[in-house]
């Protein structure tokens, strides 16, 4: 993800981009998320990566390009964003990121953010690791509480009859998204 700018190199000081997620802290197949970067910048190659560094192929797609940007073919059609001039452009932009349909483990994204063209900072990472959504739910659990039915009285004499009555005790968790929801009910 280095430019080919002539005579220029990569800048050895912190990034003043960040690559923000907004809050998400996992992906699911088929549910596109966004993301932003701050700090205005001129130009930019973004892509989402394996967070293990396994790889350097880019994973996923992107879509809704906004206005300066566009998209690029690496491994795969729109699995890169990049500028489409040297505008300057603003923190207000958002991407649009595609998971893959697969599970390809932990994602982050990654970037080399250019303020002009002789000034650029190669490897800026995302705030944060995008895990793959794992839906969660606990087993249903059964709890019986017994009692008895008093005895009665008949013509013959007395009688004692005992029943059992359960009642039962329903725990479901799902996760989506980074957010726990927990429903408790009757089973």
């Amino acid at each position: 993800m280095t430019p080919s700018h002539y005579g220029s190199q990569g800048q050895s000081s912190s990034s003043p981009y960040t690559i923000d997620l907004l809050g998400y802290t996992s992906y699911r197949p088929g549910v596109p998320l966004s993301f932003r970067v701050t700090g205005g910048y001129r130009g930019i190659l973004i892509q989402a990566r394996r967070a293990d560094g396994s790889s350097k192929s880019p994973v996923g797609t992107f879509e809704t390009f906004p206005e300066n940007l566009r998209s690029i073919r690496c491994s795969n059609d729109a699995d890169s964003v990049t500028h489409s001039n040297q505008n300057q452009k603003t923190d207000d932009v958002k991407f649009l990121w595609n998971p893959p349909s697969e599970d390809v483990g932990d994602i982050k994204i990654v970037a080399t953010i250019a303020s002009s063209k002789s000034e650029y900072w190669i490897g800026v990472e995302s705030n944060g690791v995008l895990r793959m959504y794992q839906e969660v739910t606990t087993p249903k659990l059964t709890t019986p509480v017994a009692g008895t039915t008093p005895a009665r009285r008949t013509d013959e004499g007395t009688t004692s009859v005992a029943s059992t009555t359960t009642t039962t005790t329903t725990t479901e968790a799902t996760t989506t998204l980074g957010k726990v929801k927990t429903t408790f009910g009757p089973g």
